[in-house]
């Protein structure tokens, strides 16, 4: 599924670890797949100076963030996982980017406070150039039911793969909004159902499509008793902007469970770079 986890710790900074608990929980289970050929886990910690992740007015000092941090590495290893403990100073999202580039990461394992985790979560989702897994605070990474937001763009069919190989079962959702531009939805939907056989490959678990003018809200309510809820990035063809649109985000802040937002590590340094140019 993943070999090489990139996992950002808030650690006494937020003076909150829900967040934390739930990510080092997903490390484990996501590295107890790692298989035969092995993987790597490298624990992140950024003091930002200018506005900490979670909002904390006082940092910790920063003997207190290193033992921690060891802390939780030590831990891991025990367990049997690979674990490298890594604290940087700068932007929290600039950071995390260099280390995915670095490191060669493919997946950024963030928490989500309960009370919101502001514009620095959001960024992370938005800008990283590997995939991001959002697990909110008190939530925990087991491998049942994985609902699939499917509008048939590389990167969404990407996270039904990887989702098919770690989950029991996998529920692909599209989602068609009735009050669209489309003239007839009837048609859109014999279209998808005609899309979808032609690439889900032999024996395809069967598509769900909902209707609503609100892709977030029907994902959500479908992915109510599921385990994970998966979308793709930058779905940027015609087919993707009718059925789901930008929607990443709004999940990324409103998701009560486990969130996968796919993007192919293939194509990394494209938009971070791009990002970085355009602010240079």
């Amino acid at each position: 599924m993943f070999r090489t986890i990139l996992a950002l710790l808030a650690l006494p900074e937020s003076g909150h670890v829900g967040p934390d608990n739930a990510v080092l929980d997903a490390v484990v289970a996501l590295a107890r797949s790692f298989g035969p050929q092995g993987g790597s886990v490298h624990l992140l910690h950024v003091r930002d100076r200018s506005r900490s992740f979670f909002s904390a007015p006082q940092p910790e000092p920063e003997s207190l963030v290193t033992a921690a941090l060891a802390l939780h590495a030590h831990n891991l290893k025990a367990e049997g996982i690979p674990a490298v403990a890594r604290c940087r100073t700068g932007r929290l999202t600039e950071e995390v980017e260099h280390a995915v580039h670095e490191l060669g990461v493919d997946l950024v394992v963030v928490g989500r406070p309960g009370r919101g985790w502001g514009d620095h979560g959001l960024r992370v989702v938005r800008l990283s150039d590997a995939p991001v897994l959002v697990m909110p605070e008190g939530t925990r990474l087991r491998r049942g039911r994985a609902v699939i937001g499917m509008d048939f763009s590389a990167n969404a069919l990407r996270a039904h793969a990887v989702a098919s190989g770690f989950f029991e079962s996998v529920c692909p959702v599209a989602v068609v909004d009735p009050e669209g531009e489309q003239t007839d939805v009837d048609t859109l939907r014999r279209h998808i159902e005609e899309t979808w056989l032609s690439l889900a490959g032999p024996n395809p678990v069967a598509l769900r499509i909902e209707a609503s003018p609100r892709p977030a809200d029907a994902l959500l309510a479908v992915a109510r008793e599921a385990d994970l809820l998966a979308v793709g990035s930058r779905g940027l063809t015609p087919l993707a902007a009718v059925l789901l649109g930008s929607t990443a985000e709004k999940l990324g802040a409103r998701s009560p469970l486990p969130l996968l937002v796919y993007r192919d590590p293939g194509t990394r340094k494209g938009l971070f770079a791009s990002f970085m140019g355009a602010a240079g």
